[in-house]
């Protein structure tokens, strides 16, 4: 067994496999600094809470005593829009979506490191630059904060992320989400969209209406089920 070992350990040393080590080494050493200076970035600071202000510009819905929806005026964009809590939000849309978008939700802290490795490696692959692996919390910093598209600002999303995962709950993080995510037609937001699309609350959707809202979010033109249906009802068959 002796022997067996150190004739293991002179192949390692040997010149041939020198340079091989050195290079496993210094990755090991790039991996342990970059993720230093990630946790560092992430509790040196916390999430700037004024991004999370719901807009002045909502539209105006004109409800009847018993708080029904009569009609809603457009803002001067064009745009609809209601903020209303989770609870009165479909519990179908919500697992349909995290199916669709963020399977491991419950599980990561604001950044799906394996989500993001697997991108990054199709990225090299195919020789493209479209990041992908975002998180629903990644999605919302990127609806609150608007960061560049570039490689800094795909960094700064990531530790915005990390820190908005610090500052809220999972629930709170999904609220603000169905809340401001852009359902095309001008929809924002999950309980106009389900007005949008098959004119009752969100709270309401079946199972199928949900999973067809799930698939708008990751590209509202391409996903339009006015526009594009038999694409839409494609991708839905996939949640």
């Amino acid at each position: 067994m002796r022997k067996f070992g150190r004739r293991v350990w002179a192949i390692a040393s040997s010149r041939r496999l020198r340079w091989p080590r050195r290079l496993a080494c210094a990755m090991v050493a790039l991996v342990a600094l970059a993720s230093g200076a990630f946790w560092i970035a992430v509790r040196v600071a916390d999430f700037p809470r004024h991004l999370l202000e719901r807009s002045s510009a909502t539209s105006l819905a004109v409800v009847d005593a018993n708080g029904v929806l009569l009609r809603q005026e457009a803002t001067s964009a064009g745009l609809r829009e209601r903020w209303v809590p989770l609870a009165r939000i479909s519990p179908h849309l919500v697992h349909a979506t995290l199916a669709s978008e963020d399977n491991d939700f419950h599980d990561h802290a604001g950044v799906d490191w394996t989500a993001m490795a697997r991108a990054a490696w199709l990225n090299v692959k195919g020789g493209g630059v479209e990041f992908g692996g975002s998180t629903i919390t990644m999605q919302l910093v990127r609806l609150t904060a608007n960061p560049s598209r570039s490689l800094p600002g795909k960094i700064r999303q990531m530790i915005l992320a990390a820190r908005l995962e610090r500052a809220l709950s999972k629930r709170e993080i999904l609220e603000h989400y169905f809340n401001r995510v852009y359902y095309g037609n001008g929809a924002w937001g999950a309980e106009q969209a389900a007005r949008v699309y098959f004119a009752k609350s969100a709270a309401e959707l079946s199972v199928g209406e949900a999973a067809m809202l799930a698939v708008i979010p990751r590209g509202p033109t391409f996903y339009d089920p006015y526009r594009q249906q038999s694409r839409a009802m494609q991708r839905r068959g996939h949640i």
